[in-house]
């Protein structure tokens, strides 16, 4: 039916134009809910930008200058803590760790779980596994949320891992509640096989080496037991040729050098036998962490763990 005094065709665009104004509206609408919040301030504003951007280091230092302008700010530890994680990304750990601490000393709320978690993983990568071990462990006495337990047990594992403490490292596992969010049983699994890491006996080492070249030769040293062969028996045969022609000086001292060769024969096993049980350990752990870390980030079935992934409270 055809509204009074309007042609058809005059119908049809109105239509359209109904449509197109109705669309334009609902554009309008979401470009404002996607809009900046404006009610955070404007020198707090610009270092999210940056920070967001992936300008780690101008992020840091707008972060602080927001901090020092505004230090009364509920936005100061939130504030701390993203400098922080700038400082970090550009590799100041020193200055992450600063910045840590400052935030801990404020009401950080939420974020002291985060603040937590980040502080033990820069001390990790100062090699400071103790001061991580014991930032963790604080972290479980002071938090209730499990996800963040799950987080600082997995560290907790991880930092035994490495050490070498696989027992440990299997029944700290255990504790975590979301296994399957970090692949557990798999880990577990290849823990399980440490006990087929190829190792030597320290003692039978040193024991072979009563004959020269032994313990090296049992290490599967063969150049080494070769030399060791060799060295102590051409000192020995000196020794001896020097006091049958009543060389006794030369001879005493053939045979002193030769004492310590051969002193040195049986340290120089025991020594290898070490440092063979320490490289095996160390390629086991090695091939755990290809498999579940890379590049520093863990991965879950292909997905970033909680290691790289500190969620920020808002």
């Amino acid at each position: 039916m055809n509204l009074p005094g309007i042609k058809q065709h005059d119908q049809v665009l109105w239509v359209v134009l109904s449509l197109l104004t109705v669309n334009c509206l609902l554009l309008i609408g979401n470009a404002s809910a996607n809009t900046i919040d404006t009610s955070l301030p404007e020198n707090y504003r610009f270092a999210q930008h940056l920070y967001d951007s992936g300008q780690f280091r101008q992020a840091a230092g707008a972060f602080e200058k927001f901090v020092f302008a505004e230090p009364d700010s509920p936005r100061v530890p939130q504030a701390l803590y993203l400098a922080a994680l700038s400082y970090q990304a550009t590799g100041d750990t020193v200055a992450s760790q600063n910045a840590c601490e400052r935030a801990l000393t404020l009401n950080a709320g939420a974020l002291t779980a985060p603040l937590h978690l980040l502080k033990s993983d820069l001390f990790k990568s100062l090699n400071a596994t103790d001061e991580a071990r014991i930032t963790l462990h604080n972290l479980l006495a002071i938090t209730d949320d499990p996800s963040f337990k799950d987080k600082a047990l997995y560290r907790l594992a991880w930092l035994d891992i490495e050490a070498g403490r696989f027992n440990e490292a299997e029944n700290g596992l255990t504790k975590i509640l979301a296994a399957k969010d970090y692949s557990i049983q798999e880990l577990q699994q290849q823990l399980g096989r440490a006990d087929t890491i190829a190792s030597k006996d320290p003692r039978l080492a040193g024991l072979l080496s009563v004959l020269p070249g032994g313990g090296q030769l049992y290490i599967g040293r063969y150049q080494d037991a070769a030399v060791a062969l060799i060295l102590n028996g051409l000192f020995f045969w000196g020794g001896i040729e020097a006091f049958d022609a009543d060389q006794t000086a030369l001879g005493l001292l053939l045979g002193g050098i030769g004492v310590n060769f051969y002193v040195g024969n049986i340290y120089s096993a025991v020594n290898s036998a070490h440092k063979y049980n320490r490289n095996a350990k160390n390629r086991f752990i090695e091939q755990l962490k290809a498999t579940f870390i890379q590049t520093g980030i863990s991965r879950r079935n292909g997905s970033p763990s909680l290691f790289a992934s500190l969620n920020l409270p808002l």
